[in-house]
């Protein structure tokens, strides 16, 4: 195993202070209050789910969240907080409403490496409609990710930020687009008052008043915009740094999801997931918005695909990349992206499940490419790391007839082989029992591990830790979908069952499949007759046949095929038996003709 380097944050050890005496005023509430760790995510009648960016290691220790809500409407937010280092640690989160003094305060021990999901719902402290911004913050680092449930309809997820920005981009917005509306939410994350003004690309601007550590919520339906299938981005400028999401809901309830802004100047290089109609998983599309002075030309390369889409907005217009996933049924890998001129592109990526209940949607920011390190005191990092808070497992029924299971998927953005180690912990900090999970990747390639059926771990809730000797890019794929079924049962055995004469290299054939359209390997195992010893004919064939032998002549043998999914366990076929020819060959008379 790997040593294992992670980096102490003490560099941002002199902000606390100001972050302790903004939330000073709370301390004068009743002692705080630990909340209830919560067993498992909440089942409902309907699937769900979500996506949230992995996170790197910047060195931040405080998150803000600028969305979260206790039993509004139906709604629920559940905070994930991963402790970045290996000893136990002390966290505290602040929530807020519509005043700059918190509501309430909350301090939390969390073990080495783990997280801590905290539920909104257990928290009586808050109002039953509470909906506001919370801030997380400990001595050490941390990480967070946000997922909001309703009334077991929608299910969707964001990560926490790490910092504030002055300037910040929004590249999808909606008013009455395909029967879809949308919510801006912007944080300030300031000490003092601020002054925000946002500028909608249809041209349609709002300013307003934020008092430090709140949020507000801006229905884009009431906004002023011309609400006719209307398409926008949006700029969010403000005299101290703030944070902001984007939430997409269907008017008809069945849908949601949401996704971070991006600050101004960041750029994405890199989209971790594109698919297109493989394993379950129907579509992704990507937005990618020019936050530039200038025209560009983008394009977009898809990995091992000779596809390579481009579009050319101009500053602050955008384009899609949608039209790759009609052309190539059965994809799944990553993009890279560039512009030519060099400008900022800030980018959206929607993934999009189509399941009999109907498509559940989600959506994420990828990460923006990390900066290039240069100069005589810069120190080369050895190990980067990478995290996952909230990665929640079931591996048996819940009430509903449903599973949790998280995917992950990896992207290694650099020029070089990355190799990768994957830890998962639970909440009480212990280490699972079959990782870390090792693995290489190429540059510009991505990985699909699924937390449930490739590293199986027990049900619970799970925190990752990446290490890798590359930078790398990441999401988090959150499903709540029905259990993976078993394949068929190998059956219509050819040779039929007690054959005689049957070939020394026989062709051995059966009917098989998978209900879930899971790729099945097939095993041929016989023996013969009255003997102990088994022999594997073929292993882990993807056909219905098999050629055995050279066998025995007039012999005997016992036969049959077991069916595995990498997912359930094995299926074996009924026990089949055929004998050989007696001398062990086939003998061929010539066609007589009188």
């Amino acid at each position: 195993m790997k040593t294992r380097r992670f980096i102490t944050l003490v560099t941002l050890l002199a902000i606390l202070p100001a972050i302790l005496r903004a939330t000073s005023s709370s301390r004068a509430a009743p002692e705080p209050v630990v909340g209830q760790r919560a067993a498992a995510l909440p089942a409902d009648d309907a699937p769900m789910h979500g996506a949230y960016t992995a996170i790197p290691a910047y060195g931040s220790a405080y998150a803000y969240l600028p969305l979260v809500r206790r039993t509004v409407s139906g709604w629920n937010t559940q905070l994930s907080i991963q402790n970045l280092t290996s000893t136990e640690t002390a966290v505290w989160v602040n929530f807020y409403q519509d005043t700059s003094v918190s509501i309430h305060f909350m301090e939390l021990t969390i073990p080495g490496w783990s997280s801590y999901l905290l539920d909104l719902a257990t928290i009586p402290e808050l109002p039953s409609d509470y909906s506001g911004s919370a801030i997380v913050f400990n001595t050490m680092g941390l990480v967070t990710a946000a997922v909001h449930l309703t009334n077991g309809k929608i299910s969707y997820a964001y990560s926490g930020f790490a910092a504030g920005a002055y300037e910040r981009i929004v590249a999808a917005l909606y008013c009455n687009y395909s029967l879809w509306d949308s919510k801006l939410i912007v944080q300030n994350i300031g000490n003092f008052q601020a002054y925000v003004e946002v500028s909608y690309s249809d041209g349609v601007t709002n300013t307003f008043t934020l008092s430090p550590r709140t949020s507000r919520e801006l229905d884009q339906t009431t906004e002023g915009h011309a609400c006719n299938d209307n398409f926008f981005t949006a700029s969010i400028t403000s005299d101290q740094p703030v944070a902001a999401v984007a939430e997409h809901f269907s008017q008809d309830g069945s849908q949601g999801r949401v996704f971070e802004s991006l600050a101004k100047g960041e750029t994405v290089q890199g989209v971790s997931f594109a698919v297109n109609r493989y394993a379950g998983w129907y579509f992704s599309a990507v937005i990618a918005h020019n936050a530039g002075d200038a025209q560009t030309t983008v394009t977009a390369d898809y990995e091992g695909s000779p596809a390579s889409l481009n579009g050319t907005p101009d500053a602050g217009g955008y384009v899609a990349f949608n039209a790759f996933v009609d052309t190539y049924p059965g994809y799944h890998g990553s993009l890279r992206l560039s512009s030519s001129p060099v400008q900022p592109l800030d980018v959206v990526s929607f993934v999009v499940w189509q399941e009999e209940e109907g498509d559940r949607n989600a959506g994420y920011t990828p990460a923006p490419a990390m900066p290039i390190l240069s100069g005589a005191d810069v120190v080369t990092p050895t190990t980067y790391h990478l995290y996952y808070p909230l990665i929640p497992v079931s591996t048996t029924l819940s009430a509903d007839g449903y599973l949790w299971n998280t995917t992950l998927v990896l992207q290694n953005t650099s020029a070089a082989d990355a190799d990768i180690f994957v830890y998962y912990y639970d909440q009480a900090g212990n280490q699972a029992a079959n990782s870390p999970e090792s693995l290489t990747l190429e540059p510009g390639t991505s990985e699909i591990i699924s937390a449930t059926h490739r590293l199986p771990i027990e049900s619970g809730i799970y925190a990752a830790v990446i290490e890798s000797t590359e930078p790398l890019a990441g999401v988090a794929l959150l499903e709540h979908v029905p259990p993976n079924q078993p394949p068929d049962a190998p059956a219509n055995p050819s040779p039929a069952n007690g054959a005689t004469g049957v070939s020394i290299t026989p062709i051995l054939s059966w009917t098989g499949g998978d209900p879930d359209g899971d790729a099945v390997y097939y095993t041929v195992f016989g023996k013969e007759t009255g003997d102990s010893e088994v022999t594997n004919w073929c292993v882990n064939i993807t056909t219905t046949s098999c050629v055995a032998g050279p066998l025995k002549p007039n012999t005997q043998y016992d036969w049959g095929v077991s069916a595995d999914d990498r997912t359930n366990e094995k299926i074996f076929s009924a026990a089949w038996s055929f004998t050989t020819l007696n001398s062990g060959y086939e003998i061929f008379l010539p066609l007589a003709v009188r």
